[in-house]
This record gives structure tokens, C-alpha cells and sequence, in this order.
């Protein structure tokens, strides 16, 4: 039996997903000792932190835009950042680092069905039973991620932000919304339903032959 070849861009994109999938696998593990190191107190006690700001924030900057000989005024009027805590309070270095664990095992997850997809794909079983599954697992916490995040930006507004004392600084809470996630559960549950219609075609013709 003559062995299948396997297109040049199929395999690249096996082999890449598995190096992704262990190499963030490598990055969680370090990230957890590190956490189980802080969750047991051998940390030091001071201890600095840097967060994206998952939320907006009203500022009024004036400035200038050239282009060619014409320069235009222009003004800044909203923006969003990255929040510094010297010396954090450890109720909050610990909380905020447990809330990326959940996000951390999902995209170890997804990293991994999608590793035994591609490998499917590579053998030549692109409609086997199992690759649907692996997509329809995929959609499923991708917008779980979606609603987790949701949470998690509500949370992080309500009870950390409102703690927050910035002079002339308002906060708009826009930022957040996470769209592009939807999108992309949307796009991989509709790519279920073509790989299922796929296999019941691939057995259909299975069974004519």
C-alpha cells in the first residue's frame, strides 16, 4: 500500500501547532510555580505588578498632525494603558494572578485539540469523528473564554477600579467587550457543521462504492 504524502503546508502547520502547544505548556508550568511560590508566602513582600487596564479612560491631550505641508490640530480625548501597583497589596497579587489560571488551562486546551486536529488532518482523516469533536470543543470555550473575560473585566470595574484615586482622571469603562472572540466561536462552530457535512459525504460515498 502506497504511503499518502502530505502536503508541505499540512505538515508545517502540525508540526507548528504541537511546538506552540508545548511551548506555552513549558510557560503555564513556570507561571503556576511561580503563583504556588507566591500562594505560600516565599515571595518578597514587596511586590510590584503590572495589569493591561481592561477598561478606558478620559484624558485631554492636544497635538498637531503633519502631512506634507498641511498640519492639522488634534486631541486625544479618551485612551487606555497599563497600571503599575508598587508595592501591591497581596490580596490583589494574589487575585488578579488567579484569575489568569482558568485562561491559562483554556488556551492549553484549545492549543491541544487543535494539535490533534492537524495531526488528523496530516494522516489524511480530516472528516474522522473525532476532529468534529475537537471543533466543537473548541467553539464551546472560546466563547466560554468570552463570558469568563466578560466577568472578570466586571469584577476587576466594580471592585478594583472603583478603589482607584487619580486626580482629574475619569473612567469610562468601554474597553472590554472582547467581540473579536464571538467571532472567531461563531467561525470555528460553523467550520463543524462543513467538516460534518464532509464526513457524511465521505460515507455516503463509502457506501456507493
Amino acid at each position: 500500500m502506497e504511503k499518502q504524502k502530505t502536503h508541505t503546508s499540512i505538515w508545517l502547520i502540525d508540526n507548528l501547532s504541537r511546538f506552540v502547544f508545548w511551548f506555552f505548556a513549558a510557560v503555564s508550568a513556570i507561571f503556576l510555580v511561580f503563583l504556588i511560590i507566591h500562594l505560600l508566602g516565599f515571595s518578597p513582600k514587596e511586590l510590584d505588578l503590572s495589569v493591561e487596564f481592561p477598561t478606558n479612560f478620559k484624558v485631554y491631550e492636544k497635538g498637531t498632525f503633519t502631512l506634507g505641508e498641511n498640519v492639522s490640530a488634534i486631541t486625544i480625548s479618551e485612551a487606555s494603558g497599563t497600571i503599575n501597583f508598587e508595592n501591591a497589596p497581596r490580596l490583589v497579587s494574589v487575585v488578579i494572578p488567579l484569575f489568569v489560571v482558568p485562561l491559562l488551562a483554556a488556551l492549553l486546551y484549545i492549543l491541544w485539540l487543535f494539535k490533534g486536529f492537524t495531526k488528523n488532518v496530516r494522516l489524511g482523516n480530516a472528516f474522522d469523528p473525532v476532529n468534529i469533536k475537537h471543533l466543537k470543543r473548541m467553539a464551546y470555550i472560546i466563547a466560554g473564554v468570552w463570558l469568563y473575560l466578560q466577568l472578570t473585566v466586571t469584577f476587576y470595574n466594580l471592585f478594583i477600579v472603583q478603589r482607584f484615586d487619580f486626580e482629574g482622571l475619569q473612567f469610562t469603562f468601554k474597553n472590554g467587550s472582547f467581540g473579536s472572540l464571538l467571532f472567531i466561536a461563531l467561525f470555528v462552530w460553523v467550520l463543524t457543521h462543513i467538516f460534518q457535512k464532509g464526513a457524511e459525504m465521505e460515507e455516503e460515498n463509502r457506501l456507493t462504492v
